[in-house]
């Protein structure tokens, strides 16, 4: 996940972690764990909650959700 990105939007759409956490229905402490990608990954339909709240076009969504980073990238190689 492209967490620098999903912050982005969220600003851009005036959603603070807290206010975007309420909206899609997700306890503030779940929401800031998965957005710091600690062992939980965003489930679909959390995926689409937070899409409709911030308005994300399919671009968006792939580069945030389905891109992985280089640094993902690197560590699944150095794993191998």
């Amino acid at each position: 996940m492209n967490r620098t990105l999903l912050q982005k939007k969220m600003r851009e759409q005036a959603f603070t972690a807290d206010a975007l956490s309420k909206k899609i229905g997700m306890g503030r402490a779940t929401f800031f764990r998965k957005l710091r990608s600690e062992g939980e990954a965003f489930t679909i339909k959390e995926v689409e909650d937070i899409c409709s709240a911030l308005g994300l076009t399919r671009t968006d969504v792939h580069a945030i959700f389905f891109n992985p980073s280089v640094s993902d990238v690197r560590q699944k190689g150095d794993s191998a």
